[in-house]
């Protein structure tokens, strides 16, 4: 993710591993477009691949595929 951001790397205590910058890379609209060249990927797909897929994804997010954000009303306000 540093290719696409000059922000430092989260330190080891932050609950979460994505920064929102790095959310929103996910959401560019010249990100989502389909490239010009056959065989190329969208750059939302190779971001999407840096994080190890959904899987990756959600635990980046501290999120369950299942049952979403898990935590009480103060916790998820936070989120």
């Amino acid at each position: 993710m540093a290719q696409y951001s000059k922000v430092p790397e989260l330190s080891v205590s932050s609950v979460f591993k994505l920064r929102p910058e790095e959310l929103e890379l996910f959401f560019y609209r010249e990100y989502m477009e389909m490239p010009d060249n056959h065989g190329e990927r969208r750059e939302c797909l190779n971001i999407l691949e840096k994080v190890d897929w959904k899987k990756g994804l959600l635990h980046d997010l501290v999120t369950d595929a299942e049952t979403g954000i898990i935590g009480d009303t103060k916790d998820i306000q936070r989120r």
